[in-house]
C-alpha cells in the first residue's frame, strides 16, 4: 500500500509543475468543508491529524484521476474515497502500534538508504516526464514537509513494511506462479508498452496572444520560427536556437519536451509524424496557440511486454493485495470497537443527503418528460 501512494505522491511532484489533469484542489469540496479544525480520528489514543487526512485525501484524488481519467469527481464518489483514505488511515495506525509491541524498529542506515531510494525515483520519474529533476527542498516544498517530517515518515514506513512481512509469514502467504500468469492473461491491456516519441520544439505565440492577436502578429511570429529553422539548417543547433527564440516553457532546456505518448500528441503533430525520421525537423506548424517547429529525437513502437518481463511485478502486486486482505481481518475487531477507533467526520449524512437529492432531481426529470397519457392521440384517418 506504501508503495501504491509512493509513486501516487511522485505524480503529486510531478503536477505540481504544470500538469493539467489534476483536480482543482483550491476550491473546497463536500469532505473538506466536513472536516474538523481538529483531528478526524482517534485511533488506540493517537489522533489522526486533519492534515495527514487531507493529504491522502487529495492523493487518492489524484490517483482516482490518473486512472479514470475523469478530472470532474461526483460529490459522492468524493466521499466514497475520504471514508477509503480514513479507514486506511486507521489500519495503519493500528499495524504500527502492534509493531511497536513487536519491538520492530528502523536503523538510521535503512532509513538512509529509504530516503534515497525515494529521491532518485522521484527525480527519474520527473525526467520521464520531461521535467528538471527536483531538488530535496522542492520535494519537500511540494509535499508540504520539513526534513524531520520526512524522516519520520519514512521510519514509521519501513516499520510498517516489517510488521506486513511478519504477517505475511504468519498467515503463510504466498503467490503462485500460475495465479501470477492468469493475471497476466486475463489484463492484456495492462502489458502493452504504448508508442512515444521523444521531441525537441521551439514555440512562438502571436502578440499580445494567440485569442486576440491580428493576421499581422500571426504573421510576424510564423516569420520568427520559419527564420529559426531556417537558422538550425544553416549549421546552428537547435538548443541553442531555442534557448534564444522559442517562448515554451522548455526553452531552458533547449526545447527537449522529453518521452511523450503518441496518443497525447495534437492532431497537427501526429498527422507529420509517419513522414518523419530521426532527427528530422517538421515543418512549420500551425496550433490554436501559435507556431511550431519539432525535432524528431527518438522514436518507440508500440509493443507486448512479454511474461518473463513483469511476472516479478505482478507477484508483488498480487501479494500485496493478499497482505492487504490480512490487515484488514487483522484491524477489523479494532475498527469495530468505538472504545478503541473514534472517527470524527460524519459522512453518512452528507450521502443520505447526496441520495436524496439524487431522487428528487430524477423525480424532477420525469416530472418534465411528457408521459405518453398526456401525449395527443394521433388523429385517425
Amino acid at each position: 500500500m506504501f508503495r501504491r501512494f509512493f509513486f501516487v505522491f511522485i505524480f503529486f511532484i510531478i503536477t505540481s509543475w504544470g500538469m493539467s489533469q489534476a483536480p482543482d484542489l483550491s476550491k473546497m469540496d463536500v469532505v473538506e468543508k466536513s472536516v474538523p479544525d481538529g483531528p478526524v480520528a482517534l485511533v488506540l489514543g493517537t489522533p489522526i491529524s486533519r492534515e495527514e487526512f487531507l493529504m491522502r485525501y487529495h492523493l487518492e484524488l489524484l490517483e482516482y484521476v490518473a486512472g479514470t481519467g475523469q478530472k470532474d469527481i461526483k460529490d459522492e464518489e468524493r466521499v466514497r474515497i475520504a471514508i477509503r483514505c480514513i479507514t486506511n488511515l486507521a489500519q495503519r495506525e493500528i499495524l504500527y502500534q502492534e509493531a511497536l509491541k513487536r519491538k520492530f524498529i528502523a536503523t538510521d542506515d535503512e532509513i538512509k538508504k529509504a530516503v534515497d531510494e525515494q529521491i532518485k525515483d522521484i527525480q527519474e520519474e520527473a525526467r520521464s516526464a520531461g521535467k528538471n529533476p527536483p531538488s530535496m527542498e522542492e520535494i519537500l516544498k511540494a509535499k508540504g514537509e520539513t526534513m524531520e517530517s520526512f524522516l519520520e515518515r519514512t521510519r514509521k514506513n519501513l516499520i510498517l513494511k516489517k510488521m506486513k512481512q511478519a504477517l505475511a509469514g504468519e498467515y503463510k502467504i504466498t503467490v503462485t506462479e500460475s495465479e501470477v500468469k492468469k493475471f497476466y492473461d486475463d489484463n492484456p491491456e495492462l502489458f502493452v508498452k504504448q508508442s512515444r516519441v521523444h521531441l525537441q520544439q521551439i514555440f512562438k505565440q502571436p502578440k499580445p496572444n494567440a485569442k486576440t492577436a491580428d493576421e499581422k502578429a500571426w504573421q510576424e511570429a510564423q516569420k520568427e520560427v520559419e527564420k529559426a529553422l531556417a537558422r538550425i539548417k544553416a549549421g546552428e543547433n537547435f538548443e541553442a536556437v531555442a534557448r534564444s527564440v522559442s517562448e515554451a516553457p522548455d526553452r531552458q532546456k533547449g526545447g527537449d519536451m522529453g518521452w511523450i505518448p503518441i496518443e497525447a500528441l495534437p492532431p497537427f503533430l501526429v498527422q507529420v509524424l509517419p513522414t518523419m525520421k530521426l532527427g528530422d525537423l517538421s515543418p512549420v506548424l500551425k496550433s490554436s496557440l501559435g507556431w511550431h517547429l519539432f525535432k524528431l529525437l527518438e522514436r518507440e513502437e508500440k509493443e507486448k511486454v512479454t511474461f518473463e518481463q513483469v511476472k516479478e511485478k505482478i507477484k508483488n502486486i498480487l501479494m500485496e493485495q493478499k497482505i492487504d486482505e490480512k490487515i484488514f481481518e487483522f484491524c477489523r475487531p479494532y475498527l469495530n470497537d468505538p472504545s478503541k477507533v473514534k472517527i470524527f467526520l460524519a459522512f453518512d449524512p452528507i450521502l443520505e443527503k447526496l441520495s436524496r437529492e439524487d431522487k428528487s432531481l430524477g423525480q424532477k426529470k420525469q416530472a418534465t418528460t411528457p408521459s405518453s397519457a398526456n401525449k395527443p392521440a394521433s388523429k385517425k384517418k
